[in-house]
């Protein structure tokens, strides 16, 4: 009897655990959500290279509670982040016009013909930003009840979240990654980072599998090199051969330091320790 009453006390703590975490999922979630609302309008008054930078953040992080419900190991993510994915495209390419002429300007070259390019093609896309936006915005809005019912039906526990996490940080990083791999490995990292902000617990967790601090510098590293890649892709048959010279060469440093930090991403187990 007294067996019997212990596993049911145990069973009930767990759930409350769980439904805890859930909850915490739910307002993580809720959170991102306002901030997307709030820096659709902020892009609308003002599309600044900052309220476009802050709505592409608050739509990575609802792609990754989309990516944590579904599993990390999945390739296919909930039927719900569809529109939030379509507007993260839609901004990502206001974005990359915004990035390269910020890259334009501090390589410092009179690149008069590339910058007028880009230029146009950011008028363009930011004049139609506000018609193009509206389909996706409108399914997000009308969509919000059963996301939240999803969230809170997904019977998530913090532990599997992190050791599933756990398990495919140390599967992509153990092997040497190719350069068109470098982008998605930068997702996971991100998805670390995430996951101490959604629960500040994982932090410990995580802390013995990688320096966090390494993670974060990783990240940063991947991104600006992979803007770079996009510029030079662009710009490779109409950029002068200066420009081009000087792009390569700081897109050849990026790619040192991502190399010599990689193999020390993961810190040592006790058993190699061991060796």
């Amino acid at each position: 009897m007294m067996i019997t009453i212990m596993k049911i006390i145990q069973q009930s703590i767990y759930t409350v655990a769980m439904n805890r975490y859930e909850n915490r999922i739910a307002e993580y979630f809720v959170s991102q959500y306002r901030n997307v609302l709030v820096s659709i309008t902020n892009t609308l008054d003002k599309p600044s290279t900052e309220n476009f930078h802050a709505l592409r953040i608050s739509l990575k992080r609802i792609r990754f509670v989309a990516k944590l419900v579904s599993g990390f190991d999945k390739k296919r993510s909930p039927r719900w982040v569809i529109p939030f994915t379509n507007l993260f495209d839609l901004a990502g390419r206001i974005r990359e016009d915004q990035v390269q002429l910020s890259i334009l300007n501090r390589f410092n070259h009179n690149e008069t013909k590339i910058a007028k390019t880009i230029m146009r093609s950011l008028a363009s896309r930011i004049r139609i930003w506000p018609r193009s936006i509206m389909p996706d915005l409108l399914r997000i809005i009308r969509s919000y009840p059963t996301i939240m019912k999803s969230i809170r039906l997904s019977s998530l526990s913090v532990n599997q979240h992190q050791q599933d996490l756990t398990n495919l940080v140390i599967r992509k990083f153990s092997m040497p990654l190719r350069n068109d791999q470098l982008h998605h490995r930068r997702r996971i990292l991100k998805w670390m980072l995430y996951s101490i902000e959604l629960n500040s617990a994982s932090k410990r967790k995580f802390s013995k599998l990688c320096s966090l601090r390494s993670v974060a510098a990783l990240e940063d590293a991947i991104g600006e090199w992979h803007d770079l890649v996009v510029f030079q892709q662009r710009i490779q048959s109409k950029g002068k051969k200066p420009l081009v010279k000087k792009l390569l060469h700081e897109m050849t440093r990026k790619h040192q330091l991502i190399s010599l930090s990689l193999p020390k991403l993961l810190k040592p187990t006790k058993s190699a320790s061991a060796k």
